[in-house]
Order: structure tokens, then sequence, then C-alpha cells
């Protein structure tokens, strides 16, 4: 229904002016204020529930609610999608300039891709576009589509699917309560790159891969201080990684959940995530690695990361190698300045970390300790430690089995005393990035230039210091 003045309308166009207009008093639904719009003009919905599926068509407008950033005013302002589709979608080639700020979206079933039923983006629906995504709740969406005789199933991407080369900037949203009968129960992702940044992945399943996060086909996704909490699938709980090289930075993965493998982290085929200041914390695996799992080539590289609390039958906190159905290609991971403690592995050895066949990671400056039934189990593999303490001991240059002597300081835990071993005993050849000549060292906590060992010390240590952010 059209409720505007068309005279007005005609003014705005005749000085080039953009345009604002109003859902409900302009426009009765979104979409119609969505095809009356064009580049540079802002639809304005008040709250309410809007039972509509709306697509930006190449338009690079803004949609928002009337005050974007109350919580209060983001859960009243509801688009529905009456599970006749995806709920909103950006695939007309849009930019950054293309803007969806405020809204709750839930009642979302995906748009169709392929010619198998297969359905994407319960929530949201991106490809080859690069919106600007804020400040939204998309919950309780699904992709079930029909079911291929593959084990994929048949959605991927149960509140965002992202594909194509697409680009998005994704801030301030959270993702909970979605579902995937297929792959990434939150966000699946696609040869495409999106930034992600301080976004909550909540209670999302997938009945196959990534509960959290799906990224394949070369993605590289970047995650900047995100939550991944219980979430679930079959393999990798909280992500799923194959083929790609994502970005997780100052990220929190607590109680996710696989029936297989990977409880919080799937590493697949060649897989090179990076993973910095992050904490993986009591994720299970129903088969192997509680904290992370890698297989056919696939190295992560994790500095300055807290492995804690994590379960499996066989790699309580990290799992690298193949099985003999997997084939002869192994994993390598690089792991520097991070800690592995409490995991536990409840069948076979490597309660903090088990290496099989020929895997050959590098381990520096760590603290391996109190991991049931031991710290490190290489199996066949021959890992590379130094610079270490690991319980129990382990060979290598400098490395030591005397207890790390933890302390929580400042909230921050696994930190090490003063007079621990590990103080100023990591490899000679690196460097704190901060330590007591830096002004916003504690003055009770002298430590020197010589890298740390443990999740604190070595280059990238600035995490601790109360308010710094790099």
């Amino acid at each position: 229904m059209i409720r505007f003045s068309w005279i007005a309308v005609l003014g705005l166009v005749a000085s080039g002016q953009a345009a604002t207009y109003h859902v409900p008093t302009d426009y009765a639904l979104i979409q119609e204020a969505i095809d009356a719009s064009v580049d540079g003009d802002e639809v304005r919905v008040a709250p309410g529930t809007y039972r509509e599926n709306i697509a930006f068509g190449g338009r690079n407008i803004a949609v928002t609610g009337t005050t974007p950033n109350s919580p209060e005013l983001i859960a009243a302002t509801i688009i529905h999608g009456n599970s006749s589709g995806s709920v909103v979608r950006f695939d007309g080639g849009e930019g950054a300039e293309a803007v969806l700020r405020g809204f709750t979206l839930i009642g979302g079933s995906g748009t169709e891709i392929g010619s198998e039923g297969r359905v994407a983006g319960g929530g949201i629906f991106i490809r080859g576009s690069s919106p600007t995504l804020r400040d939204l709740v998309v919950r309780h969406n699904d992709c079930m589509g029909a079911t291929p005789g593959s084990g994929h199933g048949g959605g991927d991407g149960g509140a965002i699917y992202i594909s194509d080369g697409a680009a998005p900037d994704i801030r301030r949203c959270a993702f909970a309560y979605n579902s995937v009968a297929g792959a990434g129960g939150a966000v699946a992702v696609f040869a495409s790159t999106p930034t992600l940044f301080k976004c909550q992945f909540i209670y999302n399943s997938a009945t196959w891969r990534g509960g959290g996060i799906y990224a394949v086909d070369g993605a590289e996704p970047v995650l900047i201080d995100c939550v991944f909490k219980d979430n679930y699938a079959e393999t990798g709980g909280a992500a799923y990684c194959n083929a790609t090289s994502p970005s997780f930075k100052r990220c929190t993965f607590d109680a996710n959940r696989a029936v297989g493998s990977g409880g919080g982290i799937y590493c697949y085929d060649g897989a090179s995530p990076t993973f910095l200041h992050c904490i993986v914390r009591d994720n299970i695996a129903g088969v192997s690695g509680g904290g992370f799992r890698c297989q056919k080539a696939a190295s992560p590289t994790l500095t300055n990361c807290i492995v804690t609390g994590n379960s499996s039958q066989a790699g309580g906190g990290m799992r690298a190698g193949n099985t003999a159905t997997i084939g002869s290609i192994s994993s390598s991971p690089i792991i520097t300045n991070c800690v592995f403690v409490d995991n536990e592995s409840t069948v076979m050895a490597g309660g903090g970390i088990r290496f099989d066949d020929t895997a050959a990671p590098i381990l520096t400056n760590l603290v391996i300790w109190d991991n049931a039934p031991d710290g490190i189990n290489s199996g066949a593999g021959v890992p590379d430690v130094n610079y270490s303490i690991v319980q129990g001991g382990w060979v290598g240059e400098s490395n030591n089995s005397n207890d790390p002597r933890f302390i929580s300081y400042s909230g921050f835990d696994y930190l090490l005393h003063p007079s621990s071993p590990g103080i100023d005993a990591g490899d000679p050849d690196m460097k704190d990035g901060r330590y007591e000549s830096d002004g916003r060292w504690p003055g009770t906590y002298p430590v020197g230039p010589r890298a740390d060992m443990g999740a604190y010390g070595g280059p990238a240590n600035f995490k601790w210091l109360t308010g710094y952010r790099p």
C-alpha cells in the first residue's frame, strides 16, 4: 500500500538528494520501499513484525531499524521469512553501500541452488555481493531442502550463505538456533572473503559439517573477537575448514560438540587456518580431536592460544595426522606460545596432543600440563618440540618438566608466576612483544625481554595488557 506524497518524491528526484522512506508510514512493506529506492536512499523501518522475504535487487541502499544500536528495538523489529525462502537476499552485485542494520531475522528456509533441491542461506543469501551487515540477530532459520544421496544433505548456511567471491563486512551480529541438513549451521562460506567482527555463534547445528561456520573452496574468512558456543555437528562442532585459509583472532570456542571428530575445529585437505589469541575450551568430540582435528595435510598455525578442558577418545586438545582410511598425506601444525592444559583423551594416548603417522609439527614455547593420560603422544609422528614445559618430559632443546606455576591475573588464566621456570626461558631468538620496560606492563610483574613460555609470552604477548588492543 502506497502512503506517500508524489510531490515530495518528485522534489527529491529533481534536487538529486537521497530519499528516506519510512515503513510502514510511507509503505506498508519493506520490499515496496526497496523497489521505490535508488542508490544512496534509505529505508527506515519502525518496530513490528514484517512477514516478507526481501531482496535488495542490486540497489546500494541502507535498510535500517529506527534505532539500530538498541538491543530492545532490534528484538522488536522483525523480518519473518514465513519459511518461504531466504529472509534477505543480496545477489545483484551489491557493494558495501548496501547496508542492512538493526533487525531480527527469523523463519527463513533458504534459496534453492543447484538442481538437486539444495537450499542455502536461511536468514541471508549472499552471492557475488559485498554488503554491509550490522547489529543483526539471525535466529531460528533453517536450510533443510531435499536430501541428495551424498553425505552433504540438503542445505548450506542456516543463518548466512556467502559465495562467488562475495566479501561482506559483518559486525556485531548474533547467529543463534539456526540449523541445516548439511553444512554450516550458522554460516557457510564458498570461495569468498567475508569479515566477521564481534559476532556470536550460539546453539547452531549442522547434520554434517561445521555447526558454527563451514569454509571451503579457497574461502578466506576473517573472524575477529567472535564467540562460538554450544554449536553442534557431525564433524567440526564449531568450525570446519577444507582447503581454505581462514583467520581467527581473539575468538573463543566454548562447549561445542561433534559426534565424530573436531569438537571445536576440524581442518582438512590442506587447510591452513591461523588462530591468534584464541581460547579453545570445553569442547567434546565423540571420536577424536576434542579441541582440534587436523587431517590430510591440514596444518593450522596457533599463536598465543589456550587449549583447555577439551575431550575425545583420541587427542583431547588436538589430534593431527591421518588414519588408515584417509591416505598417506599428513598434517603438521605450527604451534607457538600456547598452553594445553586439563584436556583428556579417554581411550587412546594423547591427552594434550596426539600426532599420528608422519605428522611433523613444530612446537615452540609451549606449556603442556595436567592433561590425561599424558601430554604428548607422537605415535608415528615426529614432533619438533623445543623451549617448552612438558609434564613428564620430552626430548628437545631446553625443554623441562617443572611445575609451570600458573596464576590468574586481571581475568586472564594460565599466566605464569614471576618465579615460573617458563619466564624468560623461551626461544632465545624470540622476544616478548611487551615486557617490564613497557610503560603498560604491571610493575609487580618483572620479566625481561626474552620470550616467556606459554600463552602470554612471545612477540604477540600484548593481549593481556589491560586496555590494549592492536
